[in-house]
């Protein structure tokens, strides 16, 4: 839906003379997800099987940096607090920068 989300609005708008005119919000994201509903049913099997593969890695992608973030958070929190010179800054011991 999000891929073709511009082409359906152009069609819509050719389609129905009073979408143009709906403001930005729920009514006018169900017309378009009506619309988009419909593509998806025509679509051949093959061409589903795609979108569902490419979604799937955009989702484990963002897994996976998600992860990378959250631990790399946990190491910093966890870090020693006699550990007072770190990636080349000196941080006092309420964590502040104390570089000059």
């Amino acid at each position: 839906l999000n891929d073709s989300k511009l082409r359906i609005e152009r069609v819509l708008a050719r389609k129905h003379r009073y979408f143009n005119r709906l403001p930005k919000g729920l009514e006018r994201n169900e017309i378009i997800a009506r619309e988009g509903a419909h593509w998806w049913v025509k679509l051949r099997t093959t061409e589903q099987k795609r979108y569902f593969t490419m979604s799937m890695r955009d989702f484990e992608e963002k897994v996976i940096e998600w992860k990378e973030e959250k631990t790399i958070r946990e190491m910093i929190a966890a870090r020693d607090p006699e550990d007072r010179f770190i990636d080349g800054v000196i941080d006092d011991e309420d964590g502040q920068d104390l570089t000059p």
